[in-house]
Parts: C-alpha cells; structure tokens; sequence
C-alpha cells in the first residue's frame, strides 16, 4: 500500500498533467481538475508530516483558485499552506497569511482577517520578534473590533501591552511603553464594563491606585492620598506591565508578568 507522501506525490503528477492538457474553448475545466488535485496532495502530504510539500501543493492550489475567480477558496488554500509551513518555514508561512488577508480584504472578511493577524503575531513572537509581533496584534485587535467581537479583540490588546513592557527580544521596556501598556488595560477594562472595584479599605472608602515614581517605579497609594506620603507601599518589579487602574484586565497583565520573570 502506498504511503501517503507516494500518494500526495502521484495527485502532484495528476495535477501537473491537468495543467498541460489542451482545452479547446475553455481552461476553467483544467484549473478546476488540478487545483482539485493540488488539494488532496496537500492533504496527503499534511498526514505525512512532510510540511514543506504539503505548503507548496496548497500554494498551487491557491494560485489556481485566483484564475478561476474563487477568491474565497484561494484564501483557504492559502490558509492551508499557511499551517503546513509553520512547521518548518516561518517566514513562508507569514507571507501565506498575508496572501489568505488580502483576498479576504476583498471579500469583507474582517473577522476572519483578524484571526490571520493574530496567528501572524503567534508566529512572530514565537521568533523573538516582538515588535512585529506587537504590530499585528493591534492589527488584529483593531479588525476585531470593527466586528464587535470584544472578547478577542481585548485578548489581542493583552497581549501587546504585555510585549510592550517585556524585557525579552527587541521589544523596548521604556516607560512610554508602560504608560502605553497602561491604557491598552484601561481600554480592555473599560470594554469589559468597568472595573471590579480597586480594594476599599476597611472602614473606609479610599481606593488604591497604582502611581508612577520617578522613571520606573510603580507603587500603590490610596487614591487621594499625598504622593509625598512618608510610608510609600513596596513597588511592582520595573519590568511588569504598569496598572494605572485594578482593573480585572490589569491583574491578568501583572499574572502574565510574574510568569514570564519567573521563566
């Protein structure tokens, strides 16, 4: 019995000859034949594993679907070739994902758009390219919301702030990244309904608040209390993400902090 890979090689073969095939009055009949063909190779070549294969027969696939108009169906294959390169060619699989973004541009996918944004934004991060990484999870965020889906919008926007105050790859942890940071988890709490309450103080109805201090330091105060106070409670690590306001977003910010310190 032949392995997958033979198979994905012999729908290859099958599709390569559907090209060279003379048509008469119309050449729709052989891009419909191979890029069908295309299609179950990449598929044979996905349960084989062999990635690098599988991202090209997509790619072909994808290329056909655009001469025959499919503009949607070239987005998918694109897609397709996409999580087959991820395996092995990062770069080749973002430039599919730009490919799969731009038709679905045409078509008002936006949601859809968003979700290629993230994944892009994965992938980037996964390198240690986190100002690329950051690029496009605002991208995403800002296509998510144009559909009103907050959750993952907000989802999108954690993630920058956090990469805007990490202290790893080219991402600069400076304090303007902190104070952008900051109102990216504003903007989620505020998305989310409000805040869940800054700690009341027993017997009394001061609300605790993160300041800044000098050019790194980020303490709590009561809100309305002297910002000279003689006895100025402990700071966050400067490399946290800042949270101006408790916000049940901002306590996710600090726990992805604390995590990544701990790494």
């Amino acid at each position: 019995m032949a392995s997958q890979r033979d198979r994905g090689k012999a729908y290859m073969e099958e599709a390569d000859k559907a090209l060279k095939r003379f048509a008469l009055f119309s050449s729709s009949q052989k891009y419909e034949d191979a890029s069908e063909a295309y299609t179950k190779a990449g598929n044979c070549f996905k349960v084989a594993k062999a990635w690098a294969e599988g991202g090209g027969a997509f790619t072909k696939a994808s290329e056909l679907h655009v001469k025959l108009g499919s503009t949607y169906d070239a987005a998918n294959a694109a897609q397709e070739a996409a999580n087959c390169y991820k395996n092995v060619n990062p770069e080749d699989a973002i430039s599919s994902l730009r490919q799969a973004a731009a038709f679905l541009t045409e078509l008002g996918k936006f949601k859809q758009i968003g979700r290629i944004h993230k994944d892009i934004a994965e992938i980037y991060e996964k390198e240690g390219s986190y100002d690329e990484a950051v690029e496009n999870y605002v991208q995403a965020a800002d296509y998510f919301s144009s559909e009103n889906n907050k959750s993952s919008a907000n989802d999108a926007l954690q993630k920058t702030a956090f990469l805007l105050t990490t202290t790893r790859g080219s991402a600069d942890p400076s304090v303007e990244n902190f104070a952008r940071a900051a109102k990216i988890f504003e903007e989620v709490a505020t998305r989310e309904g409000g805040r869940e309450g800054g700690r009341e103080r027993e017997g009394g109805s001061e609300t605790e608040t993160w300041m800044m201090e000098g050019s790194s330091r980020w303490t709590r105060r009561p809100r309305f209390a002297d910002p000279s106070g003689s006895s100025p409670p402990p700071s966050l690590p400067p490399s946290l993400p800042p949270p101006l306001l408790p916000y049940r977003a901002v306590r996710t910010g600090l726990q992805m902090g604390l995590g990544a310190l701990g790494k």
